[in-house]
């Protein structure tokens, strides 16, 4: 018995993804700690202790 199939092969070009460039990128990654509450990707710390005495103990 023949059956009715039909077969499609197709072929496509695209054009290639443009690259940016590291200085074009703007990310921020952020690492929360114990020792220091954040350290951001450009290595910027936050150290966890309050920055003002008069604040020590109240948080």
């Amino acid at each position: 018995e023949k059956k009715n199939r039909i077969f499609i092969m197709v072929q496509v070009n695209l054009p290639d993804k443009e690259v940016m460039k590291k200085e074009d990128v703007k990310v921020l990654g952020i690492d929360r700690g114990v020792k220091n509450i954040a350290v951001l990707s450009d290595n910027t710390f936050f150290n966890s202790k309050p920055q003002n005495p008069h604040f020590d103990g109240k948080i």
